[in-house]
């Protein structure tokens, strides 16, 4: 008995770091981390570094936070190897105390003591559920006071920047586009559209696969494995796509999509421009005409780009042609590779932006 006690203490005090993990993460979840995160004041380094102070903050705070989140894996697994060897030093010792014929009593056993302690798990993991869901409710709360609130604080999560003065954004359109703003895509287009759709991912899959396939180990277009591999396929993607959904994914799918149909229509109204950051990834909300001098400036401080007098397109477009026609009838390239690179007239488009090569960085052959 002595010895079962101590199994489920080491079980016990495993899912009381369980609970504190998923405590932390429905704070993470819900905008309201502790208050150990928010001891230093941002006016210290607001003195110190000045505009970049939000910036040095959100980078300390987000290492904290993986810190913390490690911190509570590595107790867990600590506690699930220690709870693992006193079973099996549990179970070594039963047998080894145990007769012949008693060997079958002794599995019973244990078989019978590894389904009580999984059912004292499950019990002990839906109250910790249970108490996560009150949690919720009551972080959700308190989040909604917060932002209510003109309390200055340096959020650890990613945040749309918003450079201009006045943005008509409410606060559930600037959380949307903080997330990234992409919203599930399923329930919001037709049967044909998503028909459309598994074509032609199944078609890019299958040109990577029967490439790699045809170089590297030589098997051809026609065999018997490629083509029960493209059925598969096709048949994989359609269960991924066509899937039916649950009516509360419909619901909120839904009402992304007129969120983000509102966003639209708001940043084109106060012609505004979105654009994503290049480091960062987040969203940038500017006027447009902001963007325009910027670049204007850009374009003559560096002096990298020109605009172009005429279209040049279709004399691109030719000679793209006549060399791809002229490779052909040398037999340098195959017919199946002449249909693969051949333009589309109605599809071509020109490069808006061409690069000029760096002298620094010349790459030799």
């Amino acid at each position: 008995h002595q010895t079962i006690d101590q199994i489920t203490t080491i079980r016990k005090k495993q899912l009381k770091i369980f609970e504190d993990l998923t405590i932390f993460e429905q704070r993470i979840l819900c905008h309201s981390l502790p208050k150990t995160f928010d001891d230093i004041p941002i006016v210290t380094y607001q003195n110190l570094f000045g505009n970049e102070a939000n910036k040095i903050m959100q980078e300390l705070k987000r290492r904290k936070l993986n810190d913390q989140l490690k911190n509570y894996e590595l107790k867990l697994q600590d506690y699930e190897d220690l709870y693992q060897t006193e079973i099996n030093i549990f179970e070594s010792k039963l047998i080894q105390t145990s007769l012949n014929h008693q060997h079958i009593q002794a599995d019973i056993f244990m078989t019978l003591l590894k389904c009580y302690l999984s059912h004292y798990t499950n019990r002990l993991i839906r109250q910790i559920r249970y108490k996560e869901a009150c949690v919720h409710v009551k972080l959700v709360r308190r989040h909604h006071r917060h932002l209510l609130s003109k309390q200055q604080i340096v959020d650890v999560y990613p945040q749309i920047i918003a450079d201009v003065p006045k943005i008509s954004l409410n606060r559930i359109q600037l959380d949307y586009l903080s997330k990234s703003g992409k919203s599930n895509q399923s329930s919001l287009h037709s049967y044909k559209h998503q028909e459309k759709h598994v074509q032609e991912e199944h078609k890019n899959i299958m040109n990577v696969i029967t490439r790699y396939l045809i170089r590297e180990h030589h098997i051809p277009l026609t065999a018997t494995i490629i083509r029960e591999l493209s059925q598969h396929l096709e048949t994989s993607l359609h269960q991924q796509y066509t899937i039916p959904l649950s009516y509360l994914n419909i619901y909120r799918t839904r009402k992304e999509f007129k969120l983000m149909k509102s966003i639209q229509h708001r940043l084109k109204k106060g012609n505004y421009i979105l654009r994503e950051t290049d480091k960062s990834g987040i969203f940038h909300i500017g006027n447009s005409v902001d963007y325009e001098k910027k670049a204007e400036a850009y374009r003559q401080k560096t002096g990298a780009y020109i605009g172009l007098d005429s279209n040049p397109l279709w004399s691109v477009f030719d000679k793209v042609i006549f060399l791809l026609n002229d490779l052909r009838s040398k037999k340098y390239i195959l017919s199946w590779q002449l249909d693969k690179m051949m333009p589309k007239r109605d599809t071509v488009q020109l490069a808006y932006l061409y690069f000029i090569p760096k002298p620094h960085k010349v790459i030799h052959f």
